[in-house]
This record gives C-alpha cells, sequence and structure tokens, in this order.
C-alpha cells in the first residue's frame, strides 16, 4: 500500500513511472511491427512456444514469431555482454580500463554498445538469409532484403536504448524488464492453449498437477532469490583518552545465495539458442544441431546444466574479487570472526563464495529442467512457460520491489 500512496504523494517517482510505462509500451508496440518483406500468412507455426527458437522469441517480447522489426530484441546486447566480459579477463588494457572506476566503467558499456551493434548486423544477415525465404511475399527483391537487414539493425538499436533508459529510471536492469515484459506478453496464449487442451478433453487433475508443481517450483525459486550467507566480522577501534582502550563492534557481510541472479540463465539460454539460428542458413546445420532444438529434451538440458555452472562461475569471477575485499576490510579495521587477516581471509572469502557459487548453479540447473519434467508427468506439453522464464520473472520482480523500496525510503526524508 505505500507504493501507491508514494505514487500520488511523490511527483517525481509518478514521472518515473510515467515514463517506464511509455517505454514498455514503444517496446510492445514495435514487436507488433512486422518488417516490409514478410507474409504473416506464411509464419504460421514457426515461432510456436516451445520451439527451438522459443527462447529467442521470448527475449524479443514475441516480436521474432511476427518477424517484426524488433525481432532481435535485447539479443545483441547479451551476447555483447558476455563477448566483452571475456575481453576484459583476457586483455590486461581493457582490465585497467574497467578498474578506472565510473569513467572506465562507462567506456567499457560504450564498448559494449558498439559490439552490440555490430552483432546486431550480422545476426540480421543470418535471419533474414536464414529464415526470410520461408516468410517472404512473392518476388521479393534484394533490395527489401537489404531494407530488412537495417530495419533489424535499427530496431535491436532501439530496444538497447530503451533497456538503459529503463536502468537510468530506478526500476532495475533495463534489459531484464524487458525480457520480463515479453515472458509476461506469452502468458495469455499459454491460458488459451490449456483452455483447449481442457476442451480436447484432458484431465482437469493433470493441470492441477502441472502448476502445483510450477507453484512449488515458483516457492522455491523466491526462498532461493532471497537466501543470504552471513559471514561474520568485528570492527576494532582504539579510542584515544585519559586511558586508551580497544572498541569493538560486530556486524556481518551478506552473501546472497545465487549472487549472480537470473544472468546465468540468460546467457546460458542465449548461447544456446545461437547455434539453432545459425543452422537456418543451410539445411545441413539442422541435422547438426537437431538433438539440441528440443527445449524439453535430454541434451539440450544436459548442455543447458552445464552452460549455467560455466556462466555462474564465470560471473562471479568477474564481479567477486577476495583479494579486492580482503583488503578493504583491513583498511577498515575489520576482521572475519574467527580467520587471521591477510592471506587466510583471502582463502576463506574465496572458499565461502565458490561454495555459494556451487549451490547456486545446482538450484538454477534443477529450476531449469524442473518444468520439463513436469510437462512429462503431467501431460501438460503446450504450456510455454519454463524453468528459464520463471526464474526470471520472479528474479526481476524482486529486483524491482529493492529498487522502489530504496528510492521511497531515500526520498521519505
Amino acid at each position: 500500500m505505500s507504493v501507491f500512496r508514494s505514487f500520488f504523494d511523490h511527483p517525481d517517482f509518478r514521472q518515473r513511472v510515467g515514463v517506464a510505462l511509455l517505454i514498455i509500451f514503444i517496446f510492445r508496440f514495435g514487436a507488433h511491427i512486422p518488417l516490409a518483406f514478410v507474409d504473416i500468412q506464411r509464419i504460421g507455426s514457426l515461432f510456436e512456444a516451445g520451439s527451438a527458437l522459443g527462447f529467442l522469441n521470448i527475449v524479443s517480447g514475441g516480436g521474432l514469431s511476427r518477424f517484426s522489426v524488433l525481432s532481435l530484441g535485447i539479443l545483441p546486447f547479451i551476447n555483447a555482454s558476455i563477448i566483452m566480459q571475456l575481453l576484459v579477463l583476457s586483455f590486461p588494457t581493457l582490465k585497467t580500463i574497467q578498474d578506472e572506476g565510473e569513467s572506465g566503467r562507462k567506456q567499457i558499456a560504450q564498448y559494449t554498445r558498439y559490439l552490440a551493434v555490430a552483432l546486431s548486423v550480422i545476426q540480421s544477415i543470418v535471419l533474414v538469409l536464414g529464415l526470410g525465404g520461408l516468410v517472404a511475399k512473392p518476388s521479393v527483391g534484394m533490395f527489401d532484403y537489404v531494407l530488412a537487414v537495417i530495419s533489424l539493425v535499427a530496431g535491436s538499436s532501439l530496444v538497447m536504448w530503451l533497456g538503459e533508459l529503463l536502468t537510468e529510471r530506478g526500476f532495475g536492469n533495463g534489459s531484464s524488464i524487458l525480457i520480463f515484459c515479453g515472458i509476461l506478453s506469452a502468458l495469455p496464449a499459454d491460458f488459451r492453449s490449456i483452455y483447449i487442451l481442457l476442451s480436447a478433453g484432458t484431465s482437469v487433475l493433470n493441470v492441477l498437477f502441472f502448476f502445483l508443481l510450477l507453484g512449488g517450483l515458483l516457492l522455491g525459486i523466491v526462498i532461493s532469490q532471497e537466501a543470504i550467507r552471513r559471514v561474520g566480522t568485528t570492527f576494532v577501534r582504539r579510542v584515544s583518552g585519559a586511558q586508551s582502550s580497544v572498541s569493538k563492534s560486530h556486524s556481518y557481510i551478506p552473501f546472497k545465495l545465487i549472487n549472480s541472479g537470473i544472468m546465468p540463465i540468460i546467457f546460458a539460454s542465449a548461447a544456446l539458442q545461437l547455434p539453432t539460428l545459425v543452422a537456418q542458413i543451410h539445411p545441413r546445420f539442422v541435422s547438426l544441431v537437431a538433438p539440441l532444438s528440443n527445449p524439453d529434451g535430454f541434451y539440450h538440458g544436459v548442455l543447458l546444466i552445464l552452460l549455467i555452472f560455466f556462466f555462474s562461475y564465470f560471473y562471479n569471477a568477474v564481479t567477486f574479487n577476495p583479494t579486492e575485499l580482503a583488503t578493504n576490510l583491513n583498511r577498515q579495521a575489520c576482521i572475519v570472526a574467527n580467520v587471521r587477516p591477510g592471506a587466510d581471509t583471502v582463502r576463506y572469502l574465496d572458499r565461502v563464495i565458490g561454495y555459494l557459487t556451487l549451490i547456486g548453479a545446482l538450484i538454477l540447473s534443477a529450476v531449469s529442467v524442473i518444468p520439463s519434467v513436469a510437462k512429462w508427468a503431467s501431460g501438460v506439453s503446450v504450456v510455454g512457460l519454463g524453468g528459464t522464464s520463471l526464474l526470471i520473472v520472479v528474479g526481476v520482480a524482486l529486483e524491482m520491489v529493492r529498487h522502489v523500496k530504496t528510492y521511497l525510503v531515500s526520498n521519505s526524508y
């Protein structure tokens, strides 16, 4: 209720919400504008939920299934972020730039934007050449395909800009919010599919069992997203006076159970769909990636789990530096409880984050495969909502709530 009260009490908050809704409206509106050369009638079931390109369609907010100008969505920016982080780890020059503080991070962000535009050009060409012929109108010329590539690149750049505007509004990561909106936009179609399934004679108990499993998974996701590991610390202060004494105060460092949040599962799902997109260029590539084309298949699940583990450890290696944290604690006269300062603290913190990364990767892996098991056990396979989608929805929703609460608290004084 306090959020709704603040909406009317704070003009700045109303303005932020209004701008955010306008950005989302533009994103959703653009997802319904098809490219000029596309024959809507020929698209058919090419991008049905659960198909090989299902996740790409979710990322684009449903734009890919309509071959809209926003078909690529935020995918080029996600891929550029992955590549740029790898480059920062590989090249000391980029690492030095990133460590320069706010100016360095802005420069790396600018490089990421340039790379995202370059990737959008490549992916646009692949999309138009690979799938364009399947949905093109009769007598389409080369100019139409060139115009389609330009439109897709412009649309991808627009989505990247909209995501940054959302981030500036203070509601969390703008790219994640756009993906969040794309997932929610697919829910009406899922409920319609369930209604058709029930009308065809599917048992109500099977549908209830499916939703019961998803409900338990949803509860587990919320608990794991909010869980933290508290590492006890002690601040030592020397008090000067007639008689010098030592003052101690106790606190803790909170480490999230899933420190990387939803990013590993987004990166893993996006990376897993790239071979499928590239395979559309030539039919022989389709047979090579066929074992990975079924999102509910065994090979797809195994590779997804491996990628989740990789990106979980990679993300934490990029964002967490135990040596730097131990140095900062030492400067503040703070010691970790029952651990000697210096090298012992570094090893202890590294061990803690490694343990949490392992547990987080296991949880993310379970979340990614449980919906497929639920579909198999209940027979309700028409729902496109999977573990990846659920995790993104919960993670983004919790992040937005935290950012809104932080903003309201900071503006109440």
